[in-house]
């Protein structure tokens, strides 16, 4: 008897047209869906009788029946899960980031399988788009409190509205803390058909078994959002038909804006292509 105990996982994302095209590249490693028809026979009696006094004769008929059952056996993503994990975990192909330093970034390498528990969090631009939500909800009111509004609050709230637009149907960005090692971080983005549970209750603590796609040198950031290119570029044709300079808020520079509303994340960070994320 095997001695292996067999791991249930809580999965919050998985990404089943990846898992297939994996498994499909090692031997035996998927089963395709099977369908059939199973075929029963039997039979029936029909009987009768017939009698006079002590003499009476008897009759009967069988007759053959058949019943035909369509089946169908369909492998599921969490098996299939499983088996990619465990062919992965026999040819040690699994790297288990438990514990990092920059020594041991430095090793990590492109295409490698990580598994590694993280704090999962969304860039902070969502929380100001979210926030500005908020607001648009609540300006009727205070137009009729009579409290005065910036003249530009409308043409704001419609930018934002395109940007809520682009995020809401569009792949979603997280960024991953390796636990315990805060300074240490992945970006990746989720497709949504492959959300298993909704995005807040992603964030938090949870394990991710991924592929590193790309390691950020020294000096470089990973972009999580590419939309501030986007923003950056209506708001120069705005301040142009103005006739102003660009506006850059109250943060100052645009690189500032980035790395405080995480649309870009400094070394040492790397973009990850999730398979899955569980607890």
């Amino acid at each position: 008897m095997s001695s292996k105990k067999a791991i249930l996982r809580q999965f919050l994302y998985l990404d089943p047209k990846l898992l297939r095209d994996l498994l499909e590249q090692v031997p035996g490693g998927t089963y395709r869906d099977l369908r059939g028809e199973r075929q029963t026979q039997g039979s029936t009696n029909f009987g009768g009788s017939l009698g006079l006094g002590p003499a009476h004769a008897t009759a009967a008929r069988d007759k053959a029946t058949t019943e035909r059952t369509e089946f169908e056996v369909r492998q599921s993503e969490a098996a299939d899960f499983s088996r990619l994990y465990d062919v992965l975990e026999g040819q040690e192909l699994i790297q288990h980031l438990d514990a990092v330093d920059d020594e041991i970034w430095e090793q990590l390498h492109v295409h490698e399988f990580l598994e590694v528990p993280v704090q999962i969090s969304e860039p902070k631009i969502l929380d100001v788009l979210r926030t500005a939500e908020l607001y648009k909800q609540f300006l009727p009111h205070a137009q009729a409190l009579g409290l005065p509004i910036p003249d530009d609050s409308g043409q704001m709230l419609s930018q934002l509205d395109i940007v809520n637009q682009l995020f809401s149907q569009g792949q979603r960005p997280i960024i991953m803390k390796v636990a315990g090692f805060p300074r240490y971080k992945f970006t990746a983005s989720l497709l949504p058909a492959s959300l298993r549970a909704d995005i807040s209750q992603v964030v938090g603590a949870a394990t991710v078994l991924g592929k590193i796609q790309r390691k950020i040198r020294k000096g470089q950031t990973a972009t999580t959002v590419e939309l501030m290119r986007n923003i950056q570029q209506m708001n120069r044709a705005t301040a142009r038909r103005r006739g102003q300079e660009p506006r850059l808020g109250r943060l100052g520079t645009p690189d500032n804006f980035t790395r405080v509303y995480e649309l870009e994340i400094p070394y040492p960070v790397a973009v990850m292509t999730p398979i899955a994320i569980y607890r």
